[in-house]
């Protein structure tokens, strides 16, 4: 979950971040981020598998979730 540690120290520095990780990982991730102390970071989620998705299939996964995207980082 080396996205999660990459957001830490984005945050650390003061640079807003959220993780996305699809749904076999949401628990793993809000525990992950709770023992690093962080447990305010955005957690978005999106279904899994994502490794079998065309390219289109995967724009639209990130066009769905951009509104949320932009929401956690600004708010």
């Amino acid at each position: 979950m080396w996205s999660i540690h990459a957001c830490v120290e984005f945050e650390k520095r003061g640079i807003p971040a959220t993780v996305i990780v699809t749904d076999i990982f949401e628990t793993r991730a809000r525990q992950l981020l709770r023992s690093l102390r962080f447990p305010h970071i955005p957690v978005l989620v999106t279904p899994n598998p994502v490794v079998y998705l065309t390219e289109a299939e995967i724009h639209q996964r990130l066009e769905t979730l951009l509104g949320e995207v932009v929401q956690s980082l600004t708010a």
